[in-house]
């Protein structure tokens, strides 16, 4: 049951938290400063959350962890469009390719699970 709850959150952050993080980036015209703040904020998150061992505090920390790693993705994606118009990019391909690349990421992280122990594959899952 614990579990359900931790991997809930950043569903529920998607609604609650999102809106008000990107909505005040737009606003002040600072993505790339909010892109910086929520991943720095996410990368430190993912870090303590790899070092608990108690499930409150493990929900506590990922609960801080996810709202601020779930508006990094909608920011990533406003900064590279404006960039796509900015100097004229044919946004299809740029797509094909960074989704190519996550899969092969995906790949090597699925291998390397095989060998990683255990108690370390947190370290691979953070990041």
């Amino acid at each position: 049951m614990v579990i359900g709850i931790i991997t809930a959150v950043p569903a529920v952050t998607r609604f609650t938290v999102l809106p008000l993080v990107t909505g005040l980036a737009e606003r002040r015209g600072s993505l790339r400063g909010a892109m910086i703040v929520t991943a720095f904020v996410t990368a430190l998150g993912f870090s303590v959350v790899g070092t608990q061992h108690q499930p409150l505090l493990v929900f506590a920390a990922f609960v801080v962890t996810a709202c601020m790693w779930t508006p990094t993705v909608p920011l990533t994606d406003a900064y590279a469009l404006r960039g796509v118009a900015r100097y004229g990019l044919n946004y299809g391909p740029l797509r094909l390719w960074g989704s190519a690349a996550f899969v092969a990421g995906a790949l090597a992280g699925g291998l390397l699970v095989d060998i990683i122990a255990a108690q370390h594959l947190i370290w691979v899952i953070a990041p």
